[in-house]
């Protein structure tokens, strides 16, 4: 083919045409590639257009996914907080628990030394000797 009719395409469009003679131009080929670049930059224009709307979107979805991150690490840091007060007043739970336990202990022990040493006295008031 020669240079004056090649047909030239654009990948981002998908638009191919062809310069020259080829393309229906008058002398020199001038007036049909003013079209096609007219043409080309309408599509241009357009194809901007979306790509700014879709930047838009993609951008609105970013600041909506930064947002739910920073309220649920939010969330996490709560709980989180807690988790921590909770485990502290079972440890304070456990302690309370261990010293009722033990005075418990204490006292079932004394009843049954003081129930042993009755029991001997009664023995001794019915044994005299």
């Amino acid at each position: 083919m020669a240079e004056d009719e090649a047909v030239v395409s654009t990948q981002s469009t998908g638009v191919e045409f062809e310069r020259g003679a080829a393309a229906g131009a008058g002398p020199g080929g001038v007036p049909g590639c003013l079209q096609e670049i007219t043409r080309i930059t309408s599509l241009k224009t357009i194809e901007r257009d979306n790509k700014a709307r879709e930047y838009l979107k993609a951008e609105m979805r970013f600041q909506k996914a930064d947002e739910d991150m920073r309220a649920k690490q939010h969330a996490i840091e709560d709980a989180a907080k807690k988790t921590a007060e909770m485990q502290t007043r079972l440890r304070e739970f456990g302690k309370m628990y261990n010293v009722i336990k033990n005075e418990r202990n204490k006292c079932v022990n004394l009843i049954q030394t003081s129930t042993q040493r009755a029991g001997e006295m009664r023995e001794k008031i019915k044994d005299p000797a």
